[in-house]
């Protein structure tokens, strides 16, 4: 199985600051990784070279098979690379049920039937570990869970 996504010699320099130094990464189909250190390791300028927020100053990055170093962060968005920010858009009284129900219920006008949705709305908690709080207010959630 090929990598999603690499980087290969990643390097961002802000002047003479090495921000991001020759980073080597891959990430697999179906893979979850979390990049952590102290403030001012890079991570939040690796994964602005990631989305296309900022470019190289050298090394590439390949997702999917293609080339993807120069594109521009919108390009990038439609093939599914993004940068989000730490911003919740929950609706606090609702319960996480609710929350992920919300935007599945328009699909009921494609003939699908409520039961389509619960059960596409559980498999979704599940997915993201939240199916025993199916019935939490949102707000009452962590940050991580919302």
């Amino acid at each position: 199985m090929m990598p999603l996504l690499t980087t290969k010699g990643l390097l961002r320099r802000f002047g003479g600051l090495r921000a991001v130094d020759g980073v080597d990464f891959a990430l697999m189909p179906g893979e979850i990784r979390a990049i952590i250190g102290p403030n001012g390791a890079g991570k939040t300028t690796f994964v602005s070279l990631l989305s296309g927020r900022i470019q190289p100053s050298s090394g590439m990055i390949v997702f999917d098979g293609a080339d993807i170093t120069t594109m521009p962060a919108y390009k990038r968005v439609r093939l599914g690379v993004a940068y989000t920010f730490q911003i919740t858009s929950v609706f606090a009284n609702l319960t996480a049920y609710d929350n992920v129900a919300l935007p599945v219920q328009r699909t009921l006008t494609d003939g699908r039937s409520k039961g389509q949705v619960r059960s596409g709305v559980m498999a979704a908690l599940e997915r993201t570990g939240l199916a025993d709080r199916a019935g939490t207010p949102a707000g009452q959630l962590s940050y991580g869970h919302q």
